[in-house]
């Protein structure tokens, strides 16, 4: 029964990643409720998979997790904003605390173990495909800056390229103890897509990420560091140059950050753009929110640069979102946390290959944080908590082992 009930579970889980980018009610609300209440039924009823979850503490982790967030929803309240936008917001992160569950019950069911991986690297490698395929197929077509990219089934192309900057970093540590031919070809795969969809800081991030990993493994440090300065900084002055980049560095040099800007007009500078719409929000979040912040999934009520039907327009970076929502004393509690779960995941990556490749995925989503929303994005939100429960499952178990 056990066992049907996981297979229950990771097929939603399976359905919900490949189709994430639907936005219906099924797929958006009844499969992940359906998730939450199996994994919750699994704690209830399984003893053992219980006291052992609660002998590596992280019961009392997730109680100030949830007492905070409640914290958070409540300043919302207070405040006068919708009750509904703090309690799915709320619910959302409940699902991710139960899919890091999931990835826990994964491993503690010794006969699922190997279809964990089967079920994440199908899904994974449907995401890749897909995003490779898109401009042949035209899966997920969206014009940005008047060119057309195709997003696969990702329903966008930040959350893309943020997927495929994940599994890059992952498959390139994972590759190092595998050697496997399988995951060697999701590392180019992953690589090529991320290149696909044009999105040149994801590209810079893996580039230096790819380096760094490599200068760290090398027996030949004196060798490998000036060969590594004399290949990387051409090409750095080369992608500057020849991209993007140098004209909106320019233009932000020679225009400042300009906020006379209409409701709904369209800046052509993303950089520029993000500048202005930053500062738009922390001003007047300074000004209004200091100490406790919007309240949680409330930054919109911001005034800062908005759509042509008046709604405030995302922050796009992670960063500054949370520090709008949490206010200053929240916004500590979650670098807190953060520093904590980077402190969690390193530990983890000294007894597992696959622990480490997801600490330095994790490590390079932190960074794309600064341009993008990733927390909530599908490769942090579905995959990376996943994997995260099963390789702390995997090390309570070990430790069990041991100690006796």
């Amino acid at each position: 029964m056990t066992t049907v009930l996981w297979g229950l579970l990771s097929l939603l889980w399976l359905l919900k990643t490949i189709l994430v980018s639907y936005d219906s009610v099924a797929i958006g609300i009844i499969v992940p409720l359906i998730i939450d209440i199996l994994v919750i039924l699994f704690l209830v009823g399984g003893d053992h998979f219980r006291n052992t979850l609660n002998k590596g503490g992280i019961f009392k982790v997730l109680i100030y997790v949830n007492i905070f967030l409640i914290f958070s929803t409540a300043i919302g309240v207070i405040q006068g904003y919708s009750l509904l936008t703090s309690v799915s917001t709320y619910i959302r992160l409940v699902t991710c605390q139960c899919i890091f569950i999931f990835g826990c019950l994964s491993y503690s069911i010794p006969r699922v173990r190997k279809w964990f991986f089967v079920v994440v690297f199908l899904s994974v490698f449907i995401h890749l495909i897909a995003g490779a395929l898109g401009p042949v197929l035209a899966l997920g077509a969206e014009e940005i800056d008047g060119v057309v990219r195709y997003s696969g089934l990702a329903g966008k192309i930040n959350i893309l390229a943020n997927f495929a900057l994940f599994f890059a970093v992952l498959f390139y540590v994972y590759y190092d103890s595998s050697k496997s031919n399988l995951t060697l070809l999701a590392f180019l795969l992953s690589v090529f897509v991320v290149f696909v969809t044009g999105t040149v800081k994801n590209a810079i991030i893996l580039i230096l990420f790819i380096s760094y990993l490599s200068l760290v493994k090398s027996n030949r440090k004196i060798i490998i560091i000036p060969l590594f300065f004399i290949i990387i900084v051409p090409i750095g002055i080369y992608i500057f140059q020849h991209t993007s980049i140098s004209a909106r560095v320019s233009e932000f040099v020679e225009t400042g950050i300009s906020i006379n800007i209409e409701q709904g007009e369209k800046v052509g500078n993303s950089f520029n753009w993000r500048l202005m719409h930053w500062r738009l929000l922390l001003s007047d979040w300074f000004n209004e929110h200091f100490w406790f912040g919007t309240g949680l999934g409330h930054y919109v009520v911001l005034d800062a640069l908005t759509t042509q039907s008046g709604i405030t327009f995302d922050p796009h970076n992670d960063w500054i979102k949370f520090l709008l929502e949490f206010g200053f004393l929240g916004f500590l509690f979650f670098i807190y946390f953060l520093w904590r779960l980077l402190q969690f995941t390193f530990y983890l990556s000294n007894k597992d290959p696959l622990s480490k490749g997801v600490f330095y995925s994790l490590c390079a989503s932190l960074i794309a944080m600064l341009s993008a929303n990733v927390v909530y994005s599908l490769p942090i939100f579905y995959y990376f908590w996943a994997l995260l429960g099963f390789s702390y499952y995997k090390g309570l178990t070990n430790n069990e082992d041991n100690s006796n």
